[in-house]
């Protein structure tokens, strides 16, 4: 029982409860937004905007068909009446908002590795865009969530520690997903 105490301990600050829930929202805000990027190749556009995010989620997981099939064939979604390069701006202006809104709560470096890791971490362990998507996620809030509450616990930095988590979660997909392919 002194570990559940132990693991829970952070909660008792608000401070701490707040981090958590914070890291946990940015997280999967930006896993989301980060398999399109990586769809699309585009994973270091969030690195060159940063040198934002219910309404851009809303208008995603809304548009989230025609999102996907401009970031896999954009001639094929002209040729059916989709506006893709609305879409694409649309992508990037929401891109935009989230590195600002996620920058002041998180900073550059924890931003772009969730704008690139979780996506990059669904491609390889999975083949189909939803489950891409799922593994994100999962990977992201969880990464977040961890890295915090050790931080509290080791005392260090919290935002390279969950960057740290988030490779720690790429190896083995890297592995395991190539070998099962």
């Amino acid at each position: 029982m002194r570990w559940l105490a132990a693991l829970l301990e952070p909660f008792a600050y608000s401070y701490m409860a707040r981090a958590i829930w914070v890291s946990a929202l940015v997280g999967g805000v930006c896993a989301f937004l980060s398999c399109y990027l990586v769809l699309k190749g585009w994973s270091l556009m969030g690195d060159a905007l940063s040198h934002a995010v219910l309404p851009v989620v809303g208008l995603a997981l809304a548009r989230r068909r025609d999102l996907f099939l401009v970031c896999f064939d954009p001639g094929h979604a002209r040729a059916i009446g989709l506006d893709a390069r609305r879409l694409e701006v649309a992508l990037l202006v929401g891109l935009a908002l989230v590195i600002v809104a996620a920058l002041s709560a998180a900073g550059i470096i924890l931003v772009v590795a969730m704008l690139i890791a979780p996506g990059a971490i669904g491609f390889v362990a999975t083949k189909r865009f939803d489950a891409m998507m799922a593994v994100a996620a999962v990977v992201s809030i969880g990464a977040s969530v961890l890295g915090v509450l050790a931080s509290f616990h080791i005392d260090v930095a919290t935002a390279p520690l969950i960057v740290v988590m988030q490779a720690a979660c790429f190896l083995p997909a890297l592995w395991f997903g190539k070998r099962m392919r």
